[in-house]
């Protein structure tokens, strides 16, 4: 059997969250890469472990791409519910001079 040179498992990504060594979808993704690829590696092409950890792959593949859209669908409607409350601000009327903007004295 081959040598894994970067052994890996899902309590270190864990870890690694948690510390802020990972810091993106992109980065976890990189990481359960390699621990299917160590599996592949050490067990073989066609053994049975190789086989659950490819169809393993493919979810989280679905899942990390799953939790993108919904990261960049909740980005954009913040950038638009900014840009509104920034629009509203710009067009409402100053306060009168002399007021604390409430129209007391």
């Amino acid at each position: 059997k081959e040598r894994i040179l970067f052994p890996i498992d899902l309590s270190l990504i864990r870890k690694m969250i948690v510390c802020r060594m990972i810091k993106s979808f992109a980065g976890f993704h990189r990481c359960v890469g390699l621990i299917c690829h160590n599996c592949v590696k050490f067990n073989g092409r066609e053994s049975d472990y190789s086989a659950l950890t490819r169809e393993f792959e493919d979810n989280v593949d679905e899942k990390v791409l799953e939790a993108v859209r919904n990261a960049t669908a909740a980005a954009a409607a913040a950038e638009a519910a900014a840009s509104v409350a920034a629009a509203a601000s710009a067009t409402a009327p100053p306060a009168a001079a002399g007021t604390n903007g409430t129209g007391a004295a």
